[in-house]
């Protein structure tokens, strides 16, 4: 029971600690970093009707900083491991945010960290400005383009490009001699 009280307890402090340390950072955060950050609000887990409050490392600490602020007196925590924010643009030119977090969920008076994947899609509108940020990758979280493909861009298309540099250097010295 100590120790689960006394892990109950560091979770809690280094919260405070981060919170703190957030509020004290003046990092720009772009506007598809802001979209992300509202989206992140909403994908929190819920425990017994109370929402987790995201944590991570100090690289996510302007993020986090940005997210709406709910605590409880018993607020479950939410460490992420690795968050990706990918946006495509469509045929029709609106843009598609697809977000995946992966972490670990602390629960109250639980020692034991649950694993945990979310994942959503997000419609944008997005201004030229924002595309313009995204394609030069100015955005700290919210990256441009599209998530890991299929078998062709990831298999076969490399293949052939190899196949076909060497069709290449083949040539010129059948042709040179």
């Amino acid at each position: 029971m100590t120790n689960e009280r006394n892990s109950f307890v560091i979770c809690h402090l280094s919260f405070v600690i981060l919170f703190f340390y957030s509020t004290a950072s003046n990092a720009q955060l772009t506007r598809a970093d802001s979209m992300l950050a509202a989206a992140l609000g909403g994908m929190m887990p819920v425990v017994d009707g109370v929402p987790a409050i995201m944590a991570g490392d100090s690289a996510l600490v302007p993020l986090i900083a940005a997210m709406p602020k709910i605590t409880f007196s018993v607020t479950p925590i939410f460490y992420v491991s690795q968050l990706s924010a990918n946006v495509q643009r469509a045929d029709s030119g609106a843009a598609r945010m697809d977000i995946t977090v992966q972490g670990e969920l602390l629960q109250p008076m639980n020692s034991l960290a649950v694993p945990r994947t979310l994942a959503r899609t997000l419609n944008l509108e997005l201004t030229p400005n924002d595309w313009n940020q995204l394609q030069h990758n100015t955005d700290r979280y919210v990256h441009y383009g599209s998530s890991p493909s299929g078998f062709w861009s990831s298999t076969l298309e490399p293949i052939l490009v190899v196949l076909g540099a060497a069709a290449v250097v083949v040539l010129f010295f059948l042709i040179r001699s």
